[in-house]
């Protein structure tokens, strides 16, 4: 009788070796399927005999063009780990995904949930959980050292740190990411080691009610962009993140270049002491970067925050088009400019309504600041600005239109009548595919300020010209500019 045991488990032994595993690393692309009830970890992995478990797909070399999916609607608790060695090739990437319409949970209980550190890889249709933002001890999906790596149709949450972690990739995608209910981040982008990320694109993403974990000294907010060099924030919306005793920021760029955040929607984030709650920060070692066409409103921090504390230079960087609706609730304006380090910015075109603070907090202390501030629209009750700009900062300004009280200095000298804007009752949008219907300031056919902006020529402009207002309407070079992010037909 024990000889026969012996023998059954020999061929059971032999049976196991025939399913692939890490040493088989020879072999045609497959398909291997998992089911948490159907399958078992002793199957080959077919679609009629699928795998069990996480822990069984980790023992798999995947070879390029090899594809694991979940069978969806199940949970599957582990984390998910692809190793460097299992990377793809173009045309023949790694695939995850959910197999059936919806999506398969992978629940990394207090880890993570999948960890990538391979490249051409594509993951995507998954709903990723951790045990909460106050116990899990992890990111949900951390991705590193890959390039060409496309993140797709995931939602993450529950999880202490960030819902994606992103560090030192290249060449890579995430879009349609809804991270939210994570302890510091949605989506935090950052460097592994000396490793720098470059040519990153993040795209109709959403990120909320991040950044919850007060306990916390590390970034927290919706998107946060650190060492990045050349890449896109586009159609994304970043909103709620932050509490009552933690402040988070809606996006965030710092120590990075030639990024540009266009057509984004950032609203209702929190502040705590008056720290964070922006809705787009611009911060040190910050270059060649552009902020356009984007909605802000009701945040409580500043609109947009341009900072630069360091040594390094912070320049080049362009705003322009975009809208802020009453932002800077619990601060001392709508935009703030501060910082000791050096600071050159564009910003044209753009709209900025207060109803109870300033416009401009400006609290830079360098003493060569370049400030080019141009066609750009104004409307508040208070002050424009809450300091004092130095003698020792270089501020231009021409062809701005303002509104306030009448009796309130106006610092631009320009046009000071009331913008001729079409206000109706529509409620600022929630989603980005809401922005096109949404009319709030744009300009009447007979408006004082049509074709009375500066042109992109006077502007300085020889590269990167703008080609669309807020709403989409195309812009040329050699068209007469209107003042505000509305561009008339002409």
């Amino acid at each position: 009788m024990i000889k026969k045991q012996i023998i059954i488990a020999l061929v059971f032994a032999g049976l196991l070796g025939c399913v692939s595993n890490k040493s088989d690393t020879a072999r045609e692309p497959t398909s291997f399927f998992v089911h948490p009830i159907d399958g078992k970890d002793q199957n080959p992995g077919t679609i009629t005999e699928p795998f069990k478990t996480i822990d069984r797909v980790n023992q798999i070399h995947l070879v390029p063009g090899d594809k694991v999916l979940f069978f969806s609607a199940n949970t599957y608790p582990g984390t998910l780990v692809l190793e460097k060695e299992e990377s793809g090739e173009p045309g023949k990437e790694i695939t995850i995904s959910s197999y059936d319409a919806s999506r398969a949970y992978i629940d990394g209980g207090d880890g993570p949930g999948i960890v990538c550190k391979a490249s051409n890889v594509n993951i995507n249709n998954f709903r990723v959980i951790g045990s909460g933002s106050t116990t899990n001890q992890s990111s949900g999906i951390i991705i590193e050292s890959g390039n060409n790596i496309v993140l797709e149709d995931l939602e993450i949450s529950g999880f202490k740190k960030a819902g994606l972690l992103i560090k030192g990739i290249s060449n890579s995608i995430v879009r349609l990411v809804y991270a939210y209910e994570n302890g510091e981040a949605g989506i935090l982008l950052d460097s592994l080691g000396t490793t720098v990320n470059h040519n990153v694109d993040i795209l109709n993403c959403r990120t909320y009610q991040n950044g919850l974990d007060h306990q916390s000294q590390s970034p927290h907010g919706g998107i946060i962009i650190r060492h990045l060099i050349l890449g896109a924030i586009r159609l994304c919306a970043s909103y709620l993140n932050g509490s009552a005793d933690q402040s988070s920021g809606g996006i965030t760029i710092t120590n990075s270049e030639q990024v540009t955040i266009s057509e984004s929607l950032i609203y209702q984030n929190n502040t705590y002491n008056n720290q964070g709650g922006h809705g787009i920060a611009l911060g040190n070692d910050t270059k060649a970067c552009i902020v356009e066409r984007n909605l802000t409103y009701q945040n409580s921090g500043y609109a947009q925050y341009l900072t630069s504390e360091g040594t390094a230079p912070w320049g080049e960087n362009i705003l322009r088009y975009n809208i802020s609706d009453n932002d800077g609730l619990e601060v001392a304006g709508s935009l703030s400019i501060s910082g000791q380090g050096k600071i050159k910015v564009l910003l044209h075109n753009n709209i900025w309504i207060n109803d109870t603070k300033p416009v401009i907090d400006f609290k830079s202390t360098a003493v060569d600041d370049t400030i080019r501030f141009y066609n750009n629209a104004l409307q508040v009750r208070s002050t424009f600005f809450n300091h004092d700009i130095p003698s020792s900062i270089v501020f231009h300004t021409e062809k701005n239109n303002w509104y306030s009280n009448p009796t309130l200095p106006n610092p631009f000298k320009e046009y000071s009548m009331i913008p001729d804007w079409e206000l109706n009752q529509k409620s600022n949008p929630a989603r980005t595919e809401d922005l096109d219907a949404w009319i709030k300031y744009q300009l009447h056919l007979k408006s004082p300020l049509k074709g009375k902006g500066l042109s992109f020529a006077d502007m300085g402009y020889t590269k990167n010209l703008p080609v669309k207002d807020f709403w989409g309407n195309s812009l040329s070079e050699k068209q007469s500019i209107d003042i505000g992010a509305y561009q008339l037909s002409q």
